[in-house]
C-alpha cells in the first residue's frame, strides 16, 4: 500500500515541477543576446582640409551610459585606420573619443549620443575638429 494520499502530488513529482520552472528559462535565456554592437571611426578633420583623416596616434573611444549613475564605462583603441569596436549592454550612451597630439596632450572628439539594442549594430563616427 501506498503511503501517499490519493489526489495529492509525490514529493519526487514536486522536486520535477519546481525544478523545471526554474531550470527552463536558465536554459531558455542561455542563447539570447545581452549585448549590442557598437563600430565607427574616429577622425580628424580642419577648416583648412575638409576631408577627414585617420588619427596618426593613439585614439581610445568610451562608451558612458546616459542614465543610471554612469560609474560604469566601456571604452577600445581606435585601429590606425580609426575604427573602433565596442560590445555593450542595451542602452543609450555617449561616445567620445580622445587622440593623442604631438605635445602629449589629448584632443577630445565632438560627444555623440548611440541607442544600443540587444543583438543589433550601431554605427557612429566621431570627429576630431582642428580650425
Amino acid at each position: 500500500m501506498s503511503r501517499y494520499k490519493p489526489g495529492r502530488l509525490r514529493p519526487d513529482i514536486w522536486l520535477v515541477v519546481v525544478a523545471s520552472f526554474l531550470v527552463v528559462p536558465f536554459l531558455t535565456s542561455c542563447g539570447a543576446v545581452t549585448t549590442g554592437h557598437v563600430s565607427g571611426f574616429v577622425l580628424l578633420r580642419s577648416g583648412i582640409d575638409p576631408i577627414a583623416q585617420p588619427p596618426e596616434r593613439e585614439t581610445k573611444v568610451t562608451a558612458t551610459p546616459t542614465e543610471g549613475d554612469g560609474h560604469q564605462t566601456w571604452s577600445a583603441k581606435a585601429g590606425s585606420d580609426g575604427s573602433f569596436a565596442l560590445d555593450i549592454p542595451p542602452g543609450t550612451y555617449e561616445l567620445t573619443a580622445v587622440t593623442a597630439t604631438q605635445s602629449g596632450e589629448w584632443d577630445q572628439a565632438t560627444p555623440e549620443e548611440a541607442t544600443v539594442t540587444a543583438g543589433g549594430l550601431t554605427q557612429v563616427t566621431l570627429y576630431v575638429n582642428y580650425p
